[in-house]
């Protein structure tokens, strides 16, 4: 089960991979994604950036978008747990 802290350092790649694609570092990004989540991501980032109409400055914004959708899922899970622990403590 995913739990806040490994949401926060995906967030935080995906983050950089923004980052990197809109310096256009396409290469280093890809080789970010392959390094955290595996080679099998870095193909299909590949493909997506070769046959997709999307342009990098797009790619960059889907990447910082799932960037800030892990952060509040990691805050709101946080929250949840603070709350359960109010709770069990009653």
């Amino acid at each position: 089960m995913a739990n806040p802290g490994n949401l926060r350092q995906a967030s935080d790649v995906t983050e950089r991979v923004e980052l990197m694609l809109r310096n256009g570092e396409t290469e280093k990004a890809l080789d970010t994604l392959g390094l955290n989540y595996g080679p099998q991501a870095r193909q299909m980032m590949e493909k997506v950036v070769k046959y997709s109409n999307l342009s990098t400055d797009e790619l960059a914004r889907v990447f910082g978008k799932i960037s800030d959708i892990l952060e509040n899922v990691a805050d709101k899970m946080e929250k949840y747990e603070r709350l359960s622990e109010l709770k069990a403590k009653k």
